[in-house]
């Protein structure tokens, strides 16, 4: 896989991220390569892509961490994970994909669309089906992982 993509999805996080809640740090881990099926423990919001670039992106954020990154995002405490809190992971999912693409774009000329995001959250596991190879890019935060970027493009 082309480099570039993973650079792209680096890049569109952090810079986002800086935007939206700059006051929370993470530290990236290095990208890993996974064969196999996705599997999420906490909130997962998935995005495609369709266009020069096509396959979709899954983001796995433990509910501690989506917790503080909402608080951060809206201004206030949010002590639990309701609509609201699931309506703003669902609006950072979104604007990283699309200024992921905007980089992959100025790194590769490729154009490519976002789907909206599909959200899922739930007390057990999920099993999220994404076409192999797999990127994961981990992001941990203070103390522990906060989350994940996953994604496969074709």
């Amino acid at each position: 896989m082309d480099v570039n993509y993973i650079n792209s999805f680096i890049m569109g996080t952090e810079e986002i991220f800086k935007q939206m809640a700059g006051n929370i740090k993470l530290t990236r881990q290095k990208p890993l390569m996974k064969d196999s099926q996705f599997t999420g423990e906490s909130i997962v919001c998935i995005v495609g892509f369709n266009g020069e670039v096509e396959g979709q992106v899954v983001f796995s954020f433990t509910k501690d961490f989506a917790l503080r990154l909402t608080s951060e995002m809206c201004g206030m405490e949010i002590a639990d994970i309701d609509d609201l809190a699931l309506s703003a992971l669902g609006e950072i999912s979104n604007m990283v994909s699309g200024n992921a693409l905007i980089k992959l774009n100025e790194l590769t000329a490729k154009k490519a669309n976002i789907t909206p995001p599909t959200i899922l959250y739930g007390d057990g596991q999920m099993n999220v089906s994404v076409k192999s190879p797999i990127i994961a890019i981990p992001y941990n935060g203070e103390d522990s992982c906060a989350f994940e970027i996953n994604f496969s493009l074709n």
